[in-house]
């Protein structure tokens, strides 16, 4: 009887814990597409303002490496640095491909970054203007995407959770 209480309770814990996890990566998602966002417009400044080799300014905005989109511009840094790679292009998917399972971003949102990697090295000042023009207007986009998805489903993810597992109890008892 014991053993029917304490796994009853093991699973309504467990899967209340999935539905809070799958919700807060909701929440995730947003804070790294504005982050991803933010260094966009830091690395803009750098290239375009202090005209800073694309290296030496990735090197810059992802010094701290405190979250995961800085891992992923450090891990663009170390590539470009290291000349593992023939382009930017390939040294932004790389690093994407090492660090996506640490990342809470669906593969469309990275694409803006892979987008704007392959139009790095193509333009003069005016061309990078543009190109990061672009993609801001893209990350906005998902940043706005990503909230309305996570203002429809953080309570159904939460709900679900416990949901299920009352339900596995139940039919357990």
């Amino acid at each position: 009887m014991y053993f029917k209480i304490l796994g009853s309770v093991m699973i309504i814990i467990a899967s209340t814990y999935s539905g809070f996890y799958f919700g807060n990566r909701l929440i995730k998602r947003i804070n790294e597409l504005t982050e991803l966002e933010r260094l966009g417009t830091l690395l803009e400044n750098e290239i375009v303002y202090s005209h800073t080799p694309l290296p030496q300014a990735i090197c810059s905005i992802s010094s701290r490496q405190g979250n995961n989109i800085e891992k992923l511009f450090y891990k663009m840094y170390e590539k470009l640095l290291n000349n593992e790679t023939d382009s930017i292009f390939q040294a932004v998917s790389f690093a994407v491909n090492e660090n996506f399972r640490q990342l809470s971003t669906e593969k469309d949102d990275l694409k803006i970054l892979l987008n704007l990697a392959k139009s790095l090295g193509d333009y003069d000042i005016e061309g990078f203007k543009k190109v990061f023009a672009l993609y801001k207007i893209g990350i906005k986009n998902k940043i706005l995407d990503a909230e309305s998805k996570k203002n429809k489903n953080i309570k159904m993810y939460r709900y679900l959770g416990f949901s299920i597992g009352a339900m596995a109890v139940i039919m357990i008892i």
